[in-house]
């Protein structure tokens, strides 16, 4: 019989102390050791005359025991180098071994230590495989279906090691706890290994067809490759779950022949110096990816990631000689290099986004967020050719979005639906053309407020700063503008522009601003006025340059925008109200509205954002939208610059369809109407089923109302939305009704009434 060298004596007398000192931690602990082979569950194979229990650690020498029950112990060893004879554990089929401690499995030169696992066997310490140079093994041999659930580490002294035998059984390696590891990978054979610690598990070598013959699961935490390749067989998947983090160090790329699984909460870490960001096979994308560890990473695809993209440290490079694009759906946080070349970025989340720029330059950037809330600014972000807005708000705080191309065509997609929140600097030359600034102040449609430079070939000016904010330090009654036969005598309360050019120019511009969301003006009866940047009084307010006469671009609501022309200065910029008789307008009226309650009364609220000598309200009903009659009658505000809501109810209104209309007064009896809205009370579900087709349509057109579901006599009448007058009536008993729009008619909102003794039914038709 061969006996231990000096090194293997050393390392058992060192496994020995270490034991002991694990043994020490459980003071209520006894030692128990198998005496006969035979299974774990008789008494008379061990030492203590009893089966081991929880409390004991125990130690198997020189014996075959098997187990074929579910057991709890508190440390084992396997041991061949007592008497230098092979000696075993095997675990049931079915049957689950839970150790607390350590498991430990002694081999030598002479005989062999294992554990034959057919069922489960999970260890609380750490796994210790003590094997020697040129001995036998100290090893597990994996059953298939069975498990090992591990805490803590595997220790592997030379000829140690995990197998299936054969390599096809099929066993999975749970790496659970929150130990921080090295995996071996020499003489081992995986199966399945799933990673779910709040550890870091680095593999200790390359992986291959040959030592892997599973899956890898990264269900939480982080498998760090540790710079070798990893290379899996076909039709086995390698996942990073919601929780997991994929790491990879060195010059190493994506695992392959693994179908990739990534889950969009995941994150992939590319932590080494030169390495290539490849794309993802199996059709998958990133979740979270992440750029750490130095020098630069380079994209080697068009890259879509569904998370956050974190540059931590290094250089992200897009690839100058493809540019490859980036499409993010988290935040963009850059606390390194981006370099962006000419390449482009798409921030699409569904969810809140942030931008982190760190001075680094987009070339190209496409804000497409659908979330109210948008995309937010954490510091001022460059876009060198071209910004796309297709849906969302960019919110830039007390930080601006640049746009450094001159050209006119840089900026495009805006809308209601998609525009800056906040600051937007736009670079300029001397040419003709139009720039677009489209800014607001928050985040819904109504905030948006777009703002138009008409270039007359400007000298001087590099850019041009552009903001929307509150009208302040403002009164009406200090106002003196005047433009040509018309005087101002109040200013858009919504807000004003503010366009800051880096130094005022030489040459002309015209400036034309969007009535959108600007409140509720009259035709030729509203101008751009301007005023020095920092005014403090309303009579600071000017009309210089010129403007269109009477119904000319700019003077009409139906244009859509205000329109001033020859100027020669840069500041803040307003809508003014104004009137030809010097009678101001007398409210703007936000919002009138008409809804049935439960009482079957009619309750009627209405809002103002300004009043001007406003006496009094009437609310009028009409059953035929021609003739009305007084309902109720409300004081008004007088003079107001905030906002106002009422309410009235119509507490005896008639039954069947009826319409309302506000009717407000002046103190010195001036008076105007508001449009009409219609309600219906006391009348049985319509059971026709009535379409209007064409809508809109042009004048001369013809249009179709098709009736379905009746036989019944119907009117059909057409009423003016706001005056009620009555421009069409007919009477049909078809199914398919045509009607031309009378020649003439103006372009506007009509209500197109269609009724019989049953029921009734409006519906809106616009005319252009």
């Amino acid at each position: 019989m061969r006996r231990m060298n000096t090194r293997s004596r050393m390392a058992v007398i060192f496994l020995l102390v270490c034991i002991g000192a694990l043994y020490s931690v459980n003071t209520n602990a006894a030692t128990i050791t198998s005496v006969n082979s035979g299974p774990w569950e008789t008494g008379s194979n061990w030492d203590s005359g009893t089966p081991p229990t929880s409390a004991d650690d125990v130690q198997i020498v020189n014996n075959g025991i098997s187990l074929s029950s579910n057991v709890t112990v508190n440390s084992l060893v396997i041991d061949a180098t007592v008497n230098y004879s092979n000696t075993g554990f095997s675990i049931g089929s079915g049957y689950t071994l839970t150790v607390t401690g350590d498991v430990t499995i002694i081999g030598n030169f002479d005989a062999a230590s294992e554990i034959v696992c057919a069922g489960n066997l999970i260890i609380g310490g750490d796994l210790h495989l003590n094997g020697e140079t040129g001995g036998n093994e100290a090893r597990v041999n994996m059953g298939n279906n069975s498990s090992i659930t591990l805490y803590g580490q595997i220790f592997k002294l030379d000829f140690g090691r995990i197998f299936t035998a054969p390599t096809t059984n099929v066993y999975t390696l749970n790496l659970l706890g929150s130990t921080s590891r090295t995996l071996p990978v020499s003489q081992m054979v995986y199966h399945h290994i799933v990673v779910n610690t709040s550890g870091v598990i680095t593999m200790g070598g390359a992986v291959s067809a040959t030592n892997v013959y599973g899956s890898i699961n990264i269900t939480n935490g982080t498998l760090n490759n540790g710079g070798f390749a990893m290379v899996g067989r076909s039709g086995n998947t390698f996942t990073v779950g919601s929780g997991g983090t994929y790491q990879m160090t060195g010059t190493t790329a994506l695992p392959t022949v693994f179908n990739m699984v990534v889950a969009s909460t995941s994150t992939i870490n590319y932590g080494g110096s030169t390495q290539t960001i490849g794309a993802l096979n199996n059709s998958q994308t990133y979740g979270n990816l992440t750029i750490g560890g130095s020098g630069t990473k380079t994209l080697g695809a068009n890259t879509t990631v569904r998370g956050n993209l974190n540059i931590s440290a290094g250089t992200l490079d897009v690839s100058n000689t493809n540019n490859y694009s980036l499409t993010v759906g988290g935040n963009f946080i850059n606390s390194a290099t981006f370099t962006a070349r000419a390449g482009s970025v798409t921030f699409n989340g569904t969810s809140a986004q942030s931008i982190t720029s760190n001075a680094s330059t987009f070339y190209n950037a496409t804000f497409n967020n659908s979330n109210i809330s948008g995309i937010t600014l954490n510091d001022n972000m460059t876009v060198t050719n071209g910004i796309t807005f297709t849906d969302g708000v960019v919110n830039t705080g007390i930080n601006r979005l640049s746009i450094e191309n001159t050209s006119a065509s840089a900026i495009s997609g805006y809308s209601s639906n998609s525009f800056v929140n906040g600051r937007l600097r736009r670079y300029i030359t001397t040419n003709t053309s139009t720039y677009a600034f489209p800014v607001g102040n928050g985040v819904a449609s109504n905030n948006y407020h777009l703002a138009e430079i008409i270039n007359n070939n400007m000298t001087g000016v590099s850019y041009i700063d552009s903001r929307y904010g509150a009208l302040t330090n403002h009164n009406d009654g200090d106002m003196t503008a005047s433009d040509s036969y018309m005087t101002y005598l109040s200013v858009a309360p919504a807000g004003v522009w503010h366009l800051t050019p880096n130094a005022q120019p030489g040459g002309s511009y015209d400036v034309r601003l969007n009535l959108t969301n600007m409140g509720i003006f009259t035709d030729n009866q509203f101008g751009i006025l301007k005023r020095n940047d920092g005014s403090t009084s309303g009579a600071d307010w000017s009309a210089p340059g010129t403007m269109n006469g009477d119904n000319g671009a700019g003077r009409l609501i139906a244009d859509g925008y205000a329109l001033r022309m020859g100027l020669a200065s840069f500041s803040e910029f307003g809508i003014g109200r104004a009137s030809t008789n010097g009678n101001p307008l007398p409210i703007e009226l936000v919002s009138f509205t008409a809804q049935p309650n439960a009482e079957k009364q009619v309750v009627l609220n209405w809002t103002t954002a300004l009043e001007i000598n406003n006496d009094y309200f009437t609310i009028e009903r009409s059953t035929d939208g021609v003739n009305f009659e007084e309902v109720a009658l409300v004081n008004g505000a007088g003079n107001s610059q905030q906002e106002n809501t009422y309410s009235t109810v119509d507490a005896a209104p008639v039954s069947g369809l009826s319409y309302y209309r506000l009717k407000q007064t002046d103190f010195d009896g001036g008076f105007e109407y508001s449009g009409m809205v219609n309600v219906t009370i006391g009348v049985a579900e319509p059971t026709a089923e009535i379409t209007v087709y064409p809508n809109p349509a042009n004048t001369g057109q013809q249009v179709q109302i098709n009736i379905a579901n009746s036989d019944a006599k119907f009117t059909v009448e057409i009423y003016e939305i706001g005056s009620g007058r009555l421009v069409y009536n007919a009477e049909t008993a078809s199914q398919n009704h045509l009607l031309d729009v009378p020649d003439g008619l103006a372009a506007g909102a009509y209500l197109v009434r269609i009724a019989n003794n049953v029921e009734v039914q409006n519906h809106k038709l616009l005319v252009r």
